[in-house]
């Protein structure tokens, strides 16, 4: 009996891998990444003290301020870092699809696709946690053209 399984070889395209999140040293490396992009980032969209925290799952002020402060002693929990993927997924969409200052303005400026019915993508952001970054980030992903 053949198998339908067909062996994969050097011809067949195949996704790269994620990062491997149990390795300590690759957690370090892309957290000193993301703490530096998502605070570029927040500067960019002009976010609160209090409204980047939120969007990093609620994190203390503190926190953030040190992190920002030294970012390469930095340690980020895996939520953390795939926050900071949506986060930096979404501004790229932005900045694909708007100009510049529009891009930026986005995320807190009233919006009347259902997915926010009538809120700031900042709001529901902030009320769904990951699970809206995510939806945030496939909207956008779609309005570019899944890029």
């Amino acid at each position: 009996m053949r198998s339908s399984v067909r062996a994969i070889d050097e011809s067949t395209p195949t996704r790269s891998l994620p990062p491997d999140l149990i390795d300590p040293k690759t957690v370090a490396r892309l957290s000193v990444e993301a703490v530096r992009l998502v605070d570029q980032i927040a500067d960019a969209w002009r976010l609160t003290l209090d409204q980047r925290c939120t969007l990093l799952g609620g994190i203390n002020p503190s926190t953030y301020t040190r992190r920002a402060k030294n970012p390469d002693v930095v340690r980020l929990s895996v939520d953390e870092l795939a926050r900071a993927s949506y986060l930096t997924g979404i501004y790229r969409a932005l900045h694909t699809i708007y100009p510049d200052p529009v891009a930026d303005d986005w995320m807190l400026v009233a919006n009347r696709n259902p997915l926010f019915a009538g809120v700031t993508p900042y709001a529901h952001a902030a009320r769904g946690g990951i699970i809206a970054l995510a939806d945030i980030r496939t909207l956008l992903d779609g309005y570019r053209g899944g890029r």
